[in-house]
């Protein structure tokens, strides 16, 4: 069997296409596999048993998006919502007949009124109501995904072809857990941590521990668009 795999790759600055990088070699070990990871090259369907799409909801993924309305195959969703795409390949390519369009076709009249005070500057995109899938999932043969959740979004919008899921891949490397410690300035005390994308720790409840279990280190571990990753110490006692 051969098969066309259509997916960024890194250096993308995307969880996908680092996702795609390690799927690949396990999977060359059962298909043959011809990776199309940008929009510069020709994709000749007939040439192919099956044609795979990666789907995100960044810019990174336009050219995937387009390659499976043109040439349906499978759709890997990695999201239920591809509203920010739409809107990356419309309204930042200056077409907005495009948006209205892709408005009214996944939202009806409602959504093509909202549109409009969009393309007037009065609204913003509504990202969340309107999850923009429509014709992706009219022209999918059939669809992957990683979860139950998913698959019942995929149902709830529409789908009615086959949804294969499969659990999502990890990996745990082999680590020196004493050499790491060293490393992040930690005692052999237990370690808490909170991870979070916004400017500053999240806010919540005080921590108690009980009276007869050590104080946890706390470490607050903080992601940025740079894919990095800052480690700061929180004292015992902050919330």
């Amino acid at each position: 069997m051969r098969a066309a795999f259509f997916s960024p790759l890194p250096p993308t600055r995307s969880g996908i296409a680092d996702y795609s990088q390690a799927l690949l070699e396990p999977l060359k070990r059962h298909v043959e596999i011809e990776v199309f990871s940008d929009g510069g090259r020709e994709f000749r369907p007939e040439g192919f048993d099956l044609a795979l799409y990666q789907i995100g909801n960044n810019p990174y993924h336009d050219f995937v998006y387009e390659a499976a309305l043109r040439h349906p195959g499978i759709a890997v969703m990695h999201e239920s919502n591809v509203h920010h795409l739409i809107a990356d390949i419309t309204i930042k390519r200056g077409d907005w007949g495009a948006y209205l369009e892709e408005a009214a076709y996944n939202g009806g009249s409602t959504a093509l009124e909202y549109a409009r005070k969009v393309q007037a500057l009065k609204a913003a995109p509504d990202y969340e109501g309107i999850p923009m899938t429509r014709r992706l999932l009219e022209s999918a043969q059939a669809l992957i995904v990683h979860s139950d959740f998913m698959r019942c979004e995929m149902r709830k919008q529409g789908f009615a072809g086959p949804i294969a899921r499969i659990p999502h891949g990890a990996w745990i490397p082999e680590v020196d857990r004493l050499e790491y410690r060293q490393r992040l300035g930690l005692d052999e005390r237990p370690v808490g941590h909170s991870a979070s994308c916004a400017e500053r720790p999240n806010s919540g409840r005080r921590w108690e521990p009980a009276r007869d279990h050590p104080v946890p280190t706390w470490i607050w571990v903080h992601l940025h668009h740079e894919h990095m990753a800052e480690r700061h110490p929180i004292p015992h006692g902050s919330s």
